[in-house]
């Protein structure tokens, strides 16, 4: 599959420190949440491929192991999410999850 993000696939993404690549992971898991409160199946999955997408070259760029695992996590959480399959996580909580990076991003800009 072509890189959805050609621009942060080719290194721009790796520039970002982790709270502001998991501040715009939030981002996106929050339009895919609310594409699906309104039912758009569609938009929603083109959402969370963008996610997948962001949490794949997050794991690329990571190279202390316990975050990796963590994001790995993350990516199989939400590849269960993509495939509808039942899942005791949902896009809320890890809307959730990555609130605080944001807010920690934008206080450090």
């Amino acid at each position: 599959m072509p890189a959805i993000h050609t621009t942060l696939a080719a290194g721009r993404w790796q520039e970002l420190t982790l709270a502001e690549q998991l501040g715009n992971i939030g981002s996106e898991i929050s339009r895919a949440r609310s594409a699906d409160e309104r039912g758009n199946v569609e938009r929603r999955n083109l959402s969370l491929e963008r996610v997948l997408e962001l949490v794949q070259l997050t794991i690329a760029n990571e190279s202390r192991q316990w975050r990796r695992l963590e994001l790995q996590n993350l990516y199989g959480v939400l590849s269960a999410i993509r495939n509808n399959e039942a899942h005791s996580v949902s896009l809320s909580n890890i809307e959730e999850y990555c609130l605080p990076f944001a807010l920690l991003a934008r206080s450090q800009s």
